[in-house]
């Protein structure tokens, strides 16, 4: 069973929104409400799915009930999608270009990874370097 709480958590990562903006902009609920559906484990997956489908977060690594192991991002001051976003579509379409079978845990590792190097300003982001990151894990 997937637990809620993770996939917040995750949410929380890649958007940058606490818990009370996701209450209202993905639940159209109040905090107190989704902390209330969050302990039931009972969310609308379908409201996750469509604001994942909309910010092109991988599914797999959503849904996945491994611990996001995302303590580096956390203590990250805050995600910026102008890097965060080419990286996670390229990380999939290698996957898919290669053929590859990489597990969601991996895939977020290599996402992070890839973003912490890519968030130096002195390294730009480009898919020939993050196909590297790609074959070091493949």
């Amino acid at each position: 069973m997937v637990h809620m709480r993770i996939i917040i958590d995750k949410i929380k990562l890649i958007s940058g929104l606490n818990q009370k903006e996701i209450a209202s902009q993905l639940f159209d609920i109040t905090d107190r409400n989704l902390s209330n559906r969050i302990r039931r484990n009972s969310l609308d997956t379908q409201s996750i799915i469509s604001w994942a489908t909309n910010n092109n977060v991988d599914l797999n690594w959503l849904f996945s009930d491994s611990n996001i192991e995302h303590t580096n991002f956390k203590s990250t001051a805050q995600v910026d999608p102008e890097i965060l976003t080419p990286i996670i579509e390229w990380v999939e379409e290698l996957v898919i270009e290669r053929n590859l079978n990489v597990t969601p845990k991996r895939k977020a590792k290599l996402i992070q990874v890839a973003y912490d190097y890519f968030s130096d300003p002195d390294h730009k982001i480009n898919k020939k370097t993050l196909d590297s990151f790609i074959q070091l894990v493949a």
